[in-house]
């Protein structure tokens, strides 16, 4: 009787395992048009061999997923497959189950019709991604993907204006040659907006910055856009990442950038921007980027720097900056970057952070007298770099003992004396300082036979005192 139960058990175990693959296969017609596509694909790659097997289940082909009991495909991603025939594109179409499709990385030079009718009618479909192709028309205008929440055609050669509707939670469209203006017509639920690196040009549009609370990720850099920065911007509480740099954006900082409370990376390198910088901005809690380099603002660093708590890159290279470094600087523990150079800075150099590790750079100012021992302090620091200013006396012997320091920059200062050894490893640049000597290496032959004779004297008669 044991034995009866037992088999039976065991049985059943057998039935419900079979079952479950058979209410599990995908629908026929999935497997039809996966067929349909493996004929497409295998010729027109350029991967040999395909990365499909056509005699196993689709949803175990490479870049293939399906929901969680295999029923249905939901995500295609045929990243990296060397395609440039976009022939088999209507075909993803028919996947009616279809939730995410990723083309990136592959040679599509054209999206048909076909496709932007057949998948613009799929309810489920949320994300696209055209990425890195070799697209090359006019920007296509997906009136119909009424549900898509991501959409990234970066990394092409797409011409002409966007005319998109900005409904997606996130859309790129940033490294193409779009031109025309930044579009108005921009959704409240947009999250991210990326349209860096185009030939947009016109004014930012300040209207629609109010309505915005979702958006944190705004990237317009490296454009022609001109004006000034919205105040409106400080509505967009939620903003983590503004990028604007490389621009033609003029006027005043606005001090409602300071309202921005969750930004984490602030970039408006290389525009035309004057006065001071906003004591606003250094209120910032969160931030962890500041780069305003290349423009115009003048007057000093503001003492209210040391607020920046989380600060790890600060680069203000290429202003008017005058004054001295603030002592309250010392106070960022995070930051990992100082870059100052290119401005009319001078005073007392007040000790920096010790948690200094890419870059110092306090070159082409006005600093002058003996170059302060404290810099010896930034044990980690890779590269100093304290060219063209009004340095005098000696190179400090400490800075040889920097153990992580890869480059030293010195040129064109008033200093004078022996340079000290550095290891082999570390560059170091001192032109255009007449009076320094450089050094001489020591000879380890001469060395050894110093210490010798010190040992045989030693032996011979004693300590001498």
């Amino acid at each position: 009787m044991g034995g009866y139960i037992r088999i039976t058990s065991h049985l059943l175990v057998l039935f419900f395992i079979l079952f479950h693959f058979v209410v599990s296969d995908i629908p026929s017609n999935q497997k039809n048009t996966m067929n349909n596509l493996y004929n497409l694909l295998q010729n027109s790659t350029g991967q040999s061999p395909f990365p499909w097997n056509s005699t196993s289940d689709p949803c175990s082909w490479k870049g293939v997923t399906c929901n969680s009991d295999n029923s249905s495909i939901t995500q295609l991603s045929l990243q990296f497959f060397s395609l440039s025939t976009p022939d088999f594109l209507p075909v993803l179409c028919q996947i009616n189950s279809l939730e995410s499709i990723d083309l990136s990385n592959n040679h599509l030079s054209s999206i048909p019709s076909g496709f932007m009718t057949g998948c613009g009618n799929l309810s489920g479909l949320r994300g696209l991604n055209f990425s890195r192709n070799r697209l090359s028309s006019s920007l296509p205008s997906f009136d119909g993907f009424l549900k898509l929440e991501y959409l990234d055609l970066s990394h092409n050669f797409l011409v002409g204006t966007i005319s998109l509707q900005m409904d997606g939670l996130t859309v790129d469209l940033s490294d193409n040659s779009l031109v025309g203006s930044v579009p108005e017509n921009i959704s409240s639920s947009l999250v991210r907006l990326k349209l860096g690196n185009n030939r947009l040009k016109g004014t930012i549009p300040s209207s629609s910055f109010r309505r915005l609370p979702k958006l944190i990720c705004l990237e317009l850099h490296n454009n022609n856009l001109g004006g000034s920065i919205p105040p409106e911007l400080g509505y967009c509480k939620n903003l983590a990442l503004l990028n604007l740099a490389k621009n033609q954006l003029t006027d005043l900082l606005p001090v409602e950038l300071g309202n921005l409370s969750n930004l984490e990376d602030l970039n408006l390198e290389a525009n035309k921007l004057v006065g001071k910088i906003p004591i606003q901005i250094t209120q910032l809690k969160v931030l962890r980027k500041l780069n305003i380099s290349w423009n115009y603002p003048n007057g000093s660093i503001p003492s209210t720097i040391s607020g920046l708590l989380n600060l790890s890159n600060l680069d203000l290279r290429g202003n008017n900056l005058s004054g001295s470094i603030p002592e309250s600087i010392g106070n960022l523990n995070f930051l990992l970057e100082l870059q100052l150079g290119s401005n009319e800075l001078g005073g007392k150099i007040p000790l920096m952070p010790q948690s200094l590790k890419i870059a110092l750079n306090l070159s082409s100012n006005q600093f002058e007298g003996q170059i302060p021992k404290t810099l010896s302090r930034l044990t980690g620091l890779e590269v100093l770099d304290l060219s063209n200013n009004i340095f005098s006396g000696k190179i400090p012997d400490s800075f040889s003992k920097m153990e992580s320091l890869t480059q030293l920059v010195l040129s064109n200062n008033l200093l004078v004396g022996l340079i000290p050894y550095f290891p082999a490893y570390v560059l170091i640049e001192t032109s255009g300082n007449t009076g320094l000597i450089e050094p001489t290496k020591p000879n380890p032959t001469q060395k050894k036979t110093n210490i010798s004779a010190y040992v045989f004297i030693a032996s011979a008669g004693g300590f001498r005192t």
